[in-house]
């Protein structure tokens, strides 16, 4: 400047603004040089502006919104089932395929190395409100059942699993298929959205018949329902695959791979 001890550096980074982690990067690497400048010339006043620190704030304004929001919407839909059940432990095996559904996803995104578009938090809270159909569909066929059969018996879950299978698998496959299309797109982004969506959906479904009908017993029950012979769950698998060892080897393959994707989940990065 004229008066000498104000100037402007203009800089053009490599990185376009909507990379989020290479944008976080260079502002940090900026911050640090200013940080050194001021060392060495103390009171030197320095501002940084620019698209690539508004799309920084905004990204991280976003997420802590995204993820309250998604969490207290989560616990809305959690509450709207354990209304009309009645159950507890209802609302909770409702919950138990889209949480885990999703935490698989995000799991294999992280060991790939996958960036994530930033809505895709929005996109979760609607792939867990969605898919607990899966779920409620479940549980109120295996009231049905046992309001017919006079009570609860332990090969209810089974029978309600594959008397069900075709219509959830069939709706199911129409959002994978739907989503899946966006993989087409030539934007990262939607590319990003559209695959994640379909492989959480698909992956909800794998989760709904492999691992939800063990767990429903006679608790998911209206309060007055009677309860009569086996406890229920334990021949659950019985009903989808003829046979309680394969339900028992996926149940084990499942536990130990969940801790293997619980690290990678956490550390995805959302673009």
């Amino acid at each position: 400047a004229a008066d000498g001890p104000h100037a402007m550096i203009v800089a053009d980074p490599l990185a376009l603004p909507s990379d989020h982690q290479a944008s976080e990067a260079m502002l940090q690497a900026t911050a640090g040089a200013i940080a050194a400048a001021q060392k060495a010339h103390p009171g030197l006043e320095a501002r940084v502006v620019g698209a690539h620190r508004g799309y920084v704030e905004n990204a991280n304004r976003v997420r802590a919104d995204v993820a309250w929001i998604s969490f207290l919407g989560t616990l809305a839909v959690a509450a709207a089932i354990a209304l009309f059940f009645r159950r507890l432990g209802a609302a909770l095996l409702c919950m138990i395929p889209p949480a885990v559904g999703v935490g698989l996803t995000l799991g294999v995104a992280g060991l790939l190395h996958v960036q994530l578009p930033l809505i895709l938090l929005g996109f979760a809270g609607l792939l867990c409100g969605s898919t607990t159909d899966y779920g409620i569909q479940l549980i109120a066929e295996s009231r049905r059942l046992a309001a017919g059969w006079g009570g609860w018996h332990g090969a209810i879950p089974g029978r309600a699993a594959a008397g069900l299978r075709g219509a959830i698998t069939m709706s199911a496959a129409t959002s994978v298929t739907a989503f899946a299309a966006l993989g087409l797109s030539d934007a990262p982004g939607l590319r990003a959205l559209g695959l994640f969506v379909a492989a959480g959906t698909a992956a909800i479904w794998m989760v709904t018949f492999l691992l939800l009908p063990a767990y429903v017993g006679p608790w998911v029950l209206a309060k007055k329902s009677p309860v009569r012979g086996e406890a229920g769950g334990t021949v659950a698998g019985r009903g989808i695959f003829g046979s309680r060892g394969v339900w028992v080897s996926g149940t084990l393959l499942f536990l130990a791979t969940c801790p293997l994707l619980l690290v990678p989940a956490a550390r995805v990065r959302f673009n």
